[in-house]
């Protein structure tokens, strides 16, 4: 399977995360393409240049996220997923 392309293999990262009673904490996260595995499958990555084209469509009508998913009939969420070329889960 191919490397991931956006933690590069490394299965994740630092991220920040802020915890109401501790503040801010740097951390280590799982990436959110491989899930922490370091590889993608050929349908992941063929999901997220969709997601991508679908993305630069949008942003050459000049429409915003918003108004692109009410007239989809699907929440922000998930037509920002589908744009990053992620699986939704609610």
């Amino acid at each position: 399977m191919p490397v991931c392309p956006d933690c590069n293999g490394a299965k994740g990262g630092q991220a920040l995360v802020n915890y109401r009673d501790r503040g801010c904490v740097l951390e280590w996260a799982d990436c959110s393409l491989c899930k922490g595995s370091g590889e993608v499958s050929d349908d992941t990555l063929a999901r997220r240049e969709e997601g991508r084209q679908r993305r630069a469509d949008r942003i050459a009508r000049h429409v915003s996220l918003h108004t692109e998913a009410e007239t989809l009939g699907i929440t922000v969420a998930e037509l920002s997923a589908i744009e990053m070329g992620r699986e939704y889960r609610q």
